[in-house]
């Protein structure tokens, strides 16, 4: 009899305990959550190029030199969210107005398994390309790979997708408009 008394009682308190109402717990400031993603990536190439050297020029050598060098490069553009200030943002209600950074390359990286010397002709009574003429080469390649990334319009295409990723963010914390622009197009006007 007392076993059930005691079971009794101790369901009696689990129920009321499941039936007391506690406060909802506070949510985390949705702008801070923001700051705290750091650098968010949105777009991602990976852009490939092969250049090409030749050295025929030279009057008082014999023969001639030439190479390919095969590059493949990694790159990443978004935009960096801790860069983000108090006065970018004014929330007022269900709605909130924010003004991100500029859109960014945040990483570009060759790795060193990506870089390949295709072809390599020397002749008989030249000398080989030295590691500084190389480095020369593989310098070109980069900076040939950057402008071609500049003609796909990788900072565009991060733009938009940062600006979807943080309308869906914010949508998300419960704000029914959302407004976005950018720093740089403050001065534009």
């Amino acid at each position: 009899m007392q076993i059930r008394k005691k079971i009794y009682w101790s369901l009696c308190v689990l129920l009321l305990a499941a039936c007391r109402q506690s406060p909802p717990p506070s949510r985390p400031n949705p702008v801070l959550q923001l700051r705290e993603m750091g650098q968010l990536a949105t777009t991602e190439y990976e852009l490939s190029k092969v250049v090409r050297a030749r050295d025929e020029a030279t009057w008082y050598k014999i023969g001639e030199r030439r190479m390919l060098v095969s590059c493949r490069a990694r790159i990443k553009a978004g935009i960096d969210l801790s860069q983000i200030r108090d006065i970018d943002i004014q929330a007022q209600g269900d709605k909130i107005s924010i003004k991100l950074p500029a859109p960014q390359i945040l990483t570009f990286s060759i790795p060193p398994e990506n870089i390949r010397v295709v072809y390599s002709d020397v002749g008989l009574f030249r000398t080989p390309f030295s590691q500084a003429e190389t480095n020369a080469i593989m310098q070109q390649a980069e900076k040939q790979i950057r402008r071609q990334a500049d003609s796909l319009n990788m900072l565009q295409k991060a733009q938009e997708g940062a600006a979807v990723f943080v309308r869906n963010f914010f949508e998300q914390a419960g704000y029914k408009e959302v407004t976005i622009t950018y720093r740089y197009q403050e001065n534009a006007s």
